[in-house]
């Protein structure tokens, strides 16, 4: 340490700096004068280190980072002069990489954050779909109510003892399919009745992630809804009332998921439609697919009898009941619906 602090005050670097040059033999890279350089000699001997006067041609230049020591090198990246404590680059490069390093890992360490988050939303996802085709436990359904308008006590009343017959659905069904299950499924109506309109469907565009972005916005706002409506459950399924006097019900829901979205009419108190198109998008939500072509009408699968027409009743997840094998009459109520075996088995009842 005695010749680093020697050697550190004679060429005006820090001793570790000096240490890192007396590490292996090597010509000191700095011009000193005759005085100076027989100066450090001296030291070095009374310090029991053998060192000689060289001389040695000028170099072209001075370290940026070392100006009291001279180089013919070069950094690789930015062509600075670089003295041999800097080589292969010089301190502006290094620390430049060193930060560039720094926030590599941490966009590293943040993806795989992301990426951990997303596999274990994942995990708890499966597990919940899992259960739910277990079915060792009733599925909790809530229907949430959204209008525009305000709902009169006949329509509300309505809703109340529409979810009831449609929980008392689900109990026949599965009996008929032999599922030891007292109650399936339990429907509730949510305590309260949304202000607003739902969010229309986006349309597909084909582009991959712009229709995820849409699917993730449509999602999103109908979890906001459900919200509002103070909906729980394992399932929620959000009922749109729109244009009163034009009856028309249509639904939406991913199969494996969670919320829904079913098309009612204002003003509507028979319910005939719009609860089976509650189920409809209950089963999807549980794993069921659709049983109808292009055209709307039943394929094979969404047969209750099959090869027998005129068809009695229609499969829940076609909504029509077949006449022939190309056409059908849309059902009244419930009573006219049927879980067909290619669903339950979808369901986990089978």
């Amino acid at each position: 340490m005695p010749v680093a602090l020697a050697l550190s005050r004679a060429i005006r670097i820090t001793p570790r700096e000096a240490l890192a040059l007396l590490r292996e033999p090597r010509i000191i890279p700095a011009d000193l004068s005759p005085e100076a350089a027989n100066a450090l000699v001296e030291s070095f001997k009374q310090l029991g280190v053998t060192a000689e006067l060289v001389n040695v041609p000028p170099s072209s230049g001075l370290c940026d980072a070392h100006p009291s020591l001279t180089t013919d090198t070069q950094c690789e990246r930015c062509r600075k002069s670089v003295c041999v404590l800097c080589q292969p680059m010089c301190r502006a490069c290094t620390a430049e990489i060193a930060r560039a390093n720094f926030w590599k890992r941490i966009r590293v360490a943040v993806l795989l954050l992301v990426l951990a988050s997303v596999g274990v939303f994942a995990v708890l996802k499966q597990r919940a779909q899992a259960s739910r085709h277990s079915w060792s436990r009733p599925l909790r359904v809530t229907v949430v109510l959204a209008s525009t308008e305000p709902l009169g006590v006949n329509e509300l009343n309505a809703w109340r003892d529409g979810t009831q017959s449609l929980e008392q659905w689900f109990t026949d069904e599965a009996t008929r399919e032999g599922l030891r299950l007292e109650t399936p499924v339990v429907m509730t109506l949510a305590p309260n009745v949304v202000a607003a309109d739902a969010p229309k469907a986006p349309e597909r565009t084909g582009e991959w992630v712009d229709d995820s972005k849409a699917a993730l916005e449509f999602r999103s706002q109908l979890e906001a809804l459900a919200n509002q409506g103070g909906a729980k459950g394992d399932v929620r399924v959000v009922v749109s009332l729109r244009e009163r006097g034009a009856h028309r019900v249509e639904g939406i829901g991913e199969a494996g998921g969670s919320i829904g979205l079913v098309e009612g009419t204002q003003g509507d108190t028979k319910l005939g439609l719009e609860l089976i198109a509650v189920a409809h998008e209950v089963l999807h939500l549980v794993g069921a697919h659709d049983g109808y072509d292009e055209n709307g009408h039943a394929l094979p699968r969404g047969f209750i009898e099959p090869g027998v027409f005129p068809q009695k009743y229609a499969e829940v997840m076609v909504g029509e009941i077949p006449l022939t094998a190309t056409t059908g009459r849309v059902p009244e109520s419930l009573d006219d619906v049927r879980i067909g075996e290619v669903t339950a088995k979808e369901i986990g009842w089978k």
